[in-house]
């Protein structure tokens, strides 16, 4: 049938009525029949025009090894994504050096090495180290982990004498000394912040909206400094 749709023509198929009972007849005996519900193997799908199933190769990660993807032909087989696996490097030391430079009355050399293991392995992810402290060692909270770790660091870069040629003298590591306490202390009020009940959030956001009125106005009479002069 033709419609007139104003500036074109549209052409809309029709079906009658037994038309329609026949095909609803079909599907029905189709559904009813096993044999019939067997779909046909799908052909295997041809690889694209100059693109090719590779393995993936990513340095260390043997666990991936027998994974593939398509990659251009010719473009080697290293994944490129092999330059975001980075891993964090950070200075060991010797029992000779922990002797005569580490020793301290708080940690014992085997909890320095454990320390040392997990961040090595946990790539200095500290909620990690925390959660991995052996039972069988002292209890240590992340704060006190992470203080012992960076003042390890620091030292050897000092006794070693790499504070002389350019490499570490601007380093966050030389520059800034961690503070386990005031760790703690930002923790806590974090925690205390996040834990307010909607009347506390309500005042804050009242005192937020009175400085921002504040603000607003000494903006004002500094545009303004007639508005600043006292009424007679």
């Amino acid at each position: 049938d033709n419609f007139s749709a104003g500036f074109k023509t549209i052409l809309v198929p029709t079906y009658s009525i037994s038309q329609l009972i026949k095909e609803r007849k079909k599907s029905s005996a189709q559904s009813n029949n096993p044999a019939a519900q067997k779909l046909p193997i799908a052909p295997a799908v041809p690889a694209a025009p100059g693109w090719e199933l590779k393995s993936l190769q990513r340095g260390d990660r043997s666990d991936l090894q027998d994974l593939r993807r398509w990659q251009r032909k010719g473009s080697g087989t290293e994944d490129p994504f092999n330059k975001f696996n980075k891993k964090l490097q950070f200075m060991t030391y010797t029992a000779e050096e922990y002797t005569s430079w580490l020793t301290t009355t708080d940690w014992n050399k085997q909890e320095t090495d454990e320390l040392m293991k997990l961040a090595q392995r946990f790539d200095m992810n500290f909620f990690m180290i925390h959660d991995r402290w052996p039972a069988s060692l002292a209890a240590r909270s992340m704060e006190v982990l992470k203080d012992r770790f960076y003042s390890v660091q620091r030292r050897l870069v000092q006794e070693r004498g790499l504070t002389a040629d350019g490499e570490y003298p601007d380093s966050i590591l030389m520059n800034l000394t961690y503070n386990p306490e005031y760790e703690a202390q930002r923790k806590q009020q974090m925690e205390a912040y996040f834990g307010r009940g909607k009347v506390d959030v309500a005042k804050d956001n009242e005192v937020l909206e009175q400085a921002r009125a504040i603000e607003a106005c000494h903006r004002r009479r500094k545009a303004d400094p007639k508005k600043a002069a006292p009424a007679p």
